[in-house]
């Protein structure tokens, strides 16, 4: 609607800053971060100005990812960061469940996703890629969330059947959706392989160690 629109520009406006030629808006600078930048835009707009009327969110794959990494770094830290337009503040709360490295591949992955979606009609042959993005997208959720898990069980006397029954599987199993883009099915996070993934960490005994 005509003030969800307005809302999120001025989520927009209130966390932009220009430096040295640069705009810092949000978690972009510049094109680079475009898309979690508008992921989490639209995750507060939803939760500061609720619309029981919305039909649909904009920006929703963008949304549910960007769910989860406040989910791993923080409401409060990622309001913070995000108003200060501090995308290296981000990039550094994240490096406790990846490398910096991995953390900027995923940020160009989500980038790209957002601009095939936006450029379907002249971007037919990058279906492919299109493809490996979601797939590494999909992989580093899977490493960041079980890490995140393993972190904050550490020590701690839980099974597994407890973890897939908490709040955290209420935030993933919206994600674990398939989405379809021109004919072709692509899946943001691979649910199955997750579930794999952590039980073999409990079976480890990582969390224990």
């Amino acid at each position: 609607t005509f003030f969800n629109t307005i809302y999120h520009e001025l989520w927009h406006l209130s966390s932009s800053v220009m430096q040295n030629n640069i705009k810092f808006s949000g978690f972009s600078q510049n094109a680079f971060g475009r898309a979690i930048n508008e992921g989490y835009t639209t995750l507060l707009t939803e939760r500061y100005f609720p619309d029981p009327n919305r039909e649909d969110s904009s920006y929703p794959i963008q949304r549910r990812v960007m769910q989860i990494i406040e989910m791993i770094v923080g409401q409060d830290k990622m309001e913070q960061l995000y108003l200060r337009a501090n995308l290296k503040g981000l990039i550094e709360n994240m490096t406790e469940y990846a490398s910096e490295k991995e953390i900027m591949s995923f940020i160009s992955d989500m980038d790209f996703v957002l601009d095939y979606l936006e450029n379907t009609k002249f971007l037919p042959f990058k279906k492919g890629l299109l493809h490996k993005a979601f797939n590494n997208i999909s992989e580093f959720l899977i490493k960041i969330i079980t890490k995140y898990l393993v972190i904050q069980l550490k020590g701690e006397e839980k099974i597994y059947e407890e973890i897939l029954n908490c709040d955290v599987m209420n935030i993933l199993m919206p994600i674990s959706i398939r989405i379809d883009i021109n004919g072709e099915s692509y899946v943001l996070l691979d649910v199955e392989k997750f579930y794999h993934t952590l039980q073999n960490e409990f079976n480890s005994n990582a969390i224990y160690k």
